[in-house]
C-alpha cells in the first residue's frame, strides 16, 4: 500500500528526494509555482521525477482546492502533507488562509498529518488551525529561536 504524500513547496527538492530514498512505499507529489525553482532542483541538486515522485507548476492553494473539490470516488487523500512556502521570508496568504487548511484537511487520509512550516511567527496561523482541526489534533513546536512547525492531524 503506498504511503501517500503531498509538499507544498519545492525547495531544492530535498524532502521529496530524502522521502523517495529512505521510503520505499511514498508516492510523492510535489507543488511548486516557480518553474525556476523546479528547474534549479533538477539541474543543479539532483532532483528527480519518476513513477514515484513528480511534480505540478501551481499555486499551493490553488492545488489544495482542486484536490479537495475533487469527488469522493477519485480524490487522493494523502497520509502526511508537508508545507514549506514562504513569499519574501513570510508564509503567503494562499498558504495561511482557511480555505487553504480547510482543504488540507479535507484531503488528509484517516490518521493522516499536516506538518507546516510557520516561519518565526505561528500565532495568526495556530489560530486558524485550532479553528478548523479540533484543537486536541494541533500541535506548534519551536525548533530554534526562529523556527515554529505546526502539527495537525486528522
Amino acid at each position: 500500500v503506498p504511503f501517500k504524500v503531498l509538499l507544498i513547496g519545492l525547495g531544492g527538492g530535498a524532502m521529496p528526494m530524502y522521502l523517495h530514498r529512505h521510503c520505499k512505499t511514498a508516492v510523492i507529489e510535489s507543488v511548486e509555482p516557480d518553474r525556476v525553482v523546479v528547474s534549479i532542483a533538477e539541474r543543479l541538486l539532483g532532483f528527480r521525477r519518476d513513477g514515484r515522485s513528480s511534480v505540478e507548476l501551481a499555486d499551493g492553494l490553488e492545488a489544495v482546492l482542486r484536490r479537495a473539490a475533487a469527488p469522493e470516488s477519485r480524490k487522493m487523500h494523502y497520509d502526511l502533507v508537508l508545507v514549506d512556502c514562504f513569499a519574501g521570508g513570510r508564509v503567503p496568504v494562499t498558504c495561511s488562509s482557511k480555505d487553504f487548511i480547510t482543504g488540507l484537511r479535507n484531503i488528509l487520509a484517516s490518521g493522516g498529518q499536516v506538518l507546516q512550516n510557520a516561519g518565526g511567527s505561528e500565532d495568526g496561523l495556530l489560530t486558524s488551525y485550532h479553528g478548523i482541526f479540533s484543537p486536541k489534533k494541533v500541535a506548534a513546536s519551536r525548533l530554534g529561536s526562529s523556527q515554529v512547525v505546526i502539527h495537525a492531524h486528522a
